[in-house]
């Protein structure tokens, strides 16, 4: 049941991790933060310009935040729920053998819907 339930786990968030692009929501916070410093820090701009600059990257970073959180919330429950249908589900899932089972499934996984594409 624990190996059924990682698979259903693993297909789920590897599909909302492409939906929400969550790798590129960590870029989009790194480049932003960085965008954050050179606005501050440039002499040349106005009060104005950097007020309007840091408003539109504070509701960028804020938004890809929002995204990550979200995703995170999902997992939890997620685990939290499968953890109610299958007891030792979490034990499972954080073992050794349930972490080697999970990153064979996501690079199976990975292979297959890129081919299928």
């Amino acid at each position: 049941m624990n190996f059924f339930l990682g698979l259903i786990l693993v297909i789920i968030l590897f599909e909302i991790i492409i939906l929400i692009k969550l790798i590129k929501q960590f870029k989009n916070i790194k480049n932003d933060t960085f965008e954050t410093f050179k606005v501050l820090f440039d002499k040349k701009l106005d009060d104005d310009i950097k007020e309007a600059s840091l408003l539109k990257i504070t509701k960028s970073i804020l938004i890809s935040i929002l995204k990550i959180i979200i995703f995170f919330s999902f997992l939890i429950s997620l685990i939290f729920l499968f953890n109610l249908i299958n007891g030792n589900f979490t034990n499972f899932l954080f073992s050794i053998i349930g972490v080697i089972y999970t990153t064979i499934i996501c690079v199976i996984y990975y292979s297959v819907r890129s081919r299928l594409k």
